[in-house]
């Protein structure tokens, strides 16, 4: 099975706190207590049955910001723990959430005061690939990460923090593959049945696609001039450039473009659209909906706003195709976090893999090169 050292996996697994490659040297996380329990205890027939209870406590003085997108405190289909069988990672097969919020907004953090508690109940069978891992002993390693001193900086994930306990949980037989989706829901189509959302739908698509023309025609003239080195430093251009062409040309025969939440990852209204990883097949959720034209860019949207609805599904689509074929995990592009200018603070590794630079890239070179006065 592909396997990656700590830090790389880190880096690899985590949706939205991969921004950090290294364990925190601080002692953020020492005020926190992660403890895992399995209500259905430590022995299970089937991964029906593979439920984790996560209760992260404040233990310390002070109030604590923890992340509440990605990591336990997620009870969605975003990553929330590294789940190991013999020493060797179970690849993550669910959701990639495209968000509304960044690391500046209050909204992004569970504020636990101390010796307060919370609690989240997770169903993990569709979630991992625990068929190609089969039956046995699995460990589950928590997810967790705080903020450090502002919201903007980069935050520090964890597998663990100073007090858990891994938990393992053996399964005894059933292994077999738990579907995110209805396999007969899959169409290589837009299967929006409402015409006004399969509108906008299919308008995004074509404007990703011209999008993503643009920047690979703007990169292949002028190589890694100042903008392309702002998104993305020292990454080799010709790279990044079929990132955009691998967009631009996209006729992936497997995918689908859909307006129903059918995995139920746009509940809490602040995600814009999610890739399920197993498929590449692409949801938008209501908030998608309010987004606009790229032309807007030349009237008074700016590119840091985020509301461009080709830009939307350009990320989502740089997420797509590199999740094609199985690409091994470190080739993936995830998400470190949003926003153009928190995309500009990332390093060189960071920015080739993070899906919001790619938009924010190709947005701006619309703007500099379609809109007459900016």
């Amino acid at each position: 099975m592909f396997s990656l050292p700590p830090t790389a996996l880190l880096c690899a697994l985590l949706p939205l706190i991969a921004a950090a490659v290294s364990l925190p040297q601080t002692d953020d996380l020492s005020g926190l207590s992660v403890q895992l329990s399995s209500p259905n205890g430590k022995f299970v027939d089937t991964i029906d049955d593979l439920r984790i209870v996560a209760t992260v406590t404040n233990v310390g003085d002070a109030t604590v910001r923890v992340v509440r997108y990605g990591g336990v405190l997620d009870a969605s289909h975003a990553q929330s723990f590294v789940v190991r069988k013999g020493g060797e990672p179970v690849r993550f097969m669910g959701v990639i959430p495209q968000l509304a919020v960044t690391f500046d907004d209050e909204d992004f953090y569970r504020v636990l005061a101390p010796n307060e508690s919370v609690s989240v109940e997770h169903d993990l069978a569709p979630l991992y690939d625990f068929a190609s891992a089969g039956p046995g002993e699995y460990t589950f390693e928590p997810l967790v990460a705080v903020a450090r001193g502002v919201a903007s900086t980069l935050l520090s994930p964890t597998l663990k923090s100073t007090r858990p306990q891994d938990l393992k949980v053996n399964v005894a037989t059933d292994v077999a593959d738990r579907l995110l989706e209805s396999p007969f829901y899959k169409r290589a189509v837009n299967t929006c049945q409402d015409e006004s959302r399969k509108r906008i739908i299919d308008a995004s698509y074509r404007e990703s696609r011209g999008l993503a023309r643009l920047a690979a025609n703007y990169i292949g003239r002028n190589g890694d001039d100042e903008l392309f080195k702002e998104y993305f430093k020292t990454n080799d251009a010709n790279t990044i450039r079929q990132s955009f062409r691998n967009v631009a040309r996209e006729n992936v025969s497997t995918r689908s473009l859909n307006c129903r939440d059918e995995t139920g990852d746009c509940k809490g209204g602040r995600t814009i659209a999610y890739t399920v990883i197993r498929t590449g097949n692409i949801y938008y959720c209501d908030i998608f909906y309010k987004e606009v034209s790229v032309r807007d860019l030349c009237r008074n949207v700016k590119v840091n706003d985020r509301r461009i609805r080709g830009g939307t599904t350009l990320h989502e689509m740089i997420h797509g195709n590199s999740f094609e074929n199985a690409a091994p995990r470190a080739d993936w592009i995830l998400d470190a976090g949003y926003g153009c200018d928190f995309d500009k603070t990332l390093d060189a590794q960071q920015q080739a893999h993070n899906a919001d630079n790619y938009n924010c890239f190709a947005t701006q070179v619309y703007k500099n090169m379609a809109c007459p006065d900016r």
